[in-house]
């Protein structure tokens, strides 16, 4: 259902150009990239993860791996790709004091500039692909 509503708003955004289409896409491609990263998690539903990642432009392959086999297995640790990964705007490392804006309009801000993460996650691996260290 997430799917077909994600198609219905994509023929409606391509073909009328709305604005509140392309917002609905939007939202859309949200719930199928939370549902991705869920489904990224459990290898009997690795296809679904390929249909929702791969389809609104996150790397299936490359979210399993540094997902799964990096985040996961060494989370809130140096070794976590997020621990240093988001600096110096989302902190994740506890024992760093935190400055005013850190703790006062961060936590605000954050949901904005996380936005931007299919955007750069894009571009990184649009970046891989063409090095060839991503298929």
């Amino acid at each position: 259902q997430v799917f077909a509503l994600w198609a219905a708003m994509f023929t409606l955004t391509l073909s009328t150009g709305w604005l509140c289409a392309a917002v609905g896409l939007g939202f859309a491609a949200s719930w199928l990239g939370a549902f991705g990263h869920n489904w990224v998690h459990q290898p009997r539903y690795k296809q679904w993860a390929y249909l929702s990642l791969d389809l609104i432009g996150f790397s299936s392959d490359g979210w399993f791996r540094e997902h799964n086999l990096q985040h996961h297995m060494y989370t809130n640790t140096p070794w976590d790709n997020h621990y240093h990964g988001t600096d110096p705007f989302l902190i994740t490392d506890p024992s760093i004091p935190r400055s005013w804006v850190q703790s006062h309009l961060m936590p605000y801000l954050n949901p904005v500039i996380l936005s931007f993460g299919l955007l750069g996650n894009y571009v990184f691996h649009s970046g891989e692909l063409l090095r060839g260290r991503e298929k």
